[in-house]
């Protein structure tokens, strides 16, 4: 959040800092736990960090009708992009996260296809942790596929996509940064009808909070 650099009486910048020493370790001195060196191996060989099968990374949207599958070198023409992640793909608990909102998505309306296999780990968790290498390899792949497929706009519940995109990815990509039409924010479509009418089931300022829909 900076809040140290920004409050520091003698103008330290105490994060850039921080991150060197990161880098330094990871890349230098491959000092880090054994750990991380297999996630590092991972999101660089199988595209994610638990070394799971590309191939198993839409399994989750099987079932979800209105969902679409788009190989990573076809055109893309859906509006709108949905990108998933690492967790929403692979984790349990998580893939009900990206069922829930693919389904959310499909009662609004919303024209949203996912890339599958094509979708690659942003590499975001590698460069906070000091391995800016495998960050930049991963974040080039996704740039090179987003662009050359034309996507326009992207809705993701990936905490990792957004910064990883505003880093990264040139402004021509960066089309639309709304993760949710407004369209569908205030459609009682999006919100499950027993819900609808509890006031203790969703906070009312959920209901018009992008950020808090998927959770």
């Amino acid at each position: 959040c900076k809040a140290c650099d920004e409050n520091c009486p003698v103008n330290i910048e105490i994060l850039d800092k921080i991150l060197d020493m990161r880098r330094y370790k990871s890349l230098m001195e491959s000092d880090f736990p054994t750990e991380l060196g297999n996630a590092y191996r991972a999101m660089e060989n199988s595209g994610n960090p638990w070394s799971i099968s590309q191939s198993e990374r839409a399994d989750w949207a099987k079932d979800i009708e209105g969902i679409e599958i788009i190989a990573g070198g076809d055109p893309f023409e859906s509006e709108w992009l949905y990108w998933v992640g690492c967790a929403g793909s692979f984790d349990d608990k998580n893939k009900k996260v990206s069922q829930a909102m693919a389904k959310l998505l499909n009662r609004a309306g919303i024209d949203v296809s996912i890339l599958g296999p094509a979708e690659n780990c942003t590499g975001d968790p590698a460069r906070r942790s000091g391995n800016e290498y495998i960050f930049q390899m991963l974040a080039m792949q996704n740039i090179e596929t987003l662009n050359g497929m034309g996507v326009k706009k992207i809705i993701t519940q990936c905490c990792k996509m957004i910064p990883a995109r505003s880093k990264m990815i040139p402004s021509r990509s960066q089309n639309d940064h709304k993760m949710i039409p407004k369209r569908s924010q205030n459609d009682p479509k999006t919100i499950p009808k027993r819900s609808q009418n509890d006031p203790n089931m969703i906070p009312k300022r959920s209901q018009n909070d992008p950020k808090m829909i998927p959770k």
